[in-house]
């Protein structure tokens, strides 16, 4: 089993300081899992469409067998625990498409394998792709700023080519 874990990352938006860990907990040939680990520093601010997962980025990581920029990445199910503050998985395109609420005051539990997992919805008919899909899955967050709050969540998520 291979596993990676990411240096924290610590950054900065519009002098908003927060923690992001990603860890690559088990990455076979068509499931990976990943946990995500959130801090924050306290100060005014949301994570705004943050990356839990790109193709691209996993793929210059790691070798070409693992994750490629053509992959489809599907969610099939997320564990979640947040103290004091929401969060909204989306899929990147030039408006984010939502894909599930993960509610502070609700189950930390979500499985989506019974119908194949939610991914990219919005496609060109006449293509079957999206206008301009990235394969990214994004995460925001709404009451994520005062100090204290903090959050753990793993994703399962299915790869497959487009």
């Amino acid at each position: 089993m291979f596993t990676w874990v990411e240096r924290p990352m610590c950054f900065s938006y519009k002098g908003i300081k927060m923690a992001v860990t990603r860890t690559i907990l088990n990455n076979g040939s068509k499931t990976m899992l990943l946990h995500v680990y959130l801090e924050s520093g306290g100060f005014e601010g949301e994570l705004d469409k943050f990356v839990l997962a790109d193709p691209e980025l996993y793929d210059s990581v790691f070798t070409s067998r693992i994750i490629q920029p053509n992959m489809k990445l599907t969610l099939t199910q997320v564990w979640y625990s947040f103290n004091w503050f929401d969060g909204l998985i989306s899929f990147d395109d030039v408006n984010p498409v939502p894909c599930w609420l993960l509610p502070r005051d609700a189950s930390n539990y979500a499985d989506f394998r019974y119908f194949g997992g939610l991914a990219h919805r919005f496609v060109d008919p006449q293509t079957a792709k999206g206008t301009d899909r990235t394969g990214k899955i994004l995460l925001s967050t709404s009451g994520y700023a005062p100090l204290g709050s903090t959050g753990t969540m793993v994703l399962e998520i299915k790869k497959s080519l487009d």
